[in-house]
């Protein structure tokens, strides 16, 4: 499972195939309906990243640091109430990351 767990705030690192453009982005706060992870392929997604909310100021640097940690560029949602693959909540709640970095060469 691609997700980690930083300072509290558990983040799934969202496996893109193609560009960022092509998924649903976050809505304009997060949803009475929290997002969940679900199985598809090889790696657990986000079932509708619509239903995330913009990433708050106070946590955006923590999560564009989870999301960096993961080879991704910056965090765009975030759900308190996030679940988890088993639907139960995530501690901290999820945000939702896009554009994967580049691997390094060196």
């Amino acid at each position: 499972m691609q997700w980690k767990t930083t300072a509290g705030i558990t983040a799934l690192f969202l496996a893109l195939s193609g560009c960022a453009t092509s998924m649903e982005g976050p809505g304009a706060y997060p949803a009475e309906t929290p997002p969940k992870l679900i199985e598809k392929g090889e790696h657990p997604t986000w079932n509708d990243p619509g239903l995330f909310g913009p990433v708050p100021a106070e946590l955006q640097a923590m999560g564009d640091e989870v999301c960096q940690s993961d080879n991704y560029r910056h965090a765009i949602g975030y759900h308190p109430e996030a679940r988890d693959i088993n639907g139960s909540p995530i501690p901290g709640g999820g945000f939702l990351c896009v554009d994967e970095l580049a691997p390094d060469t060196t």
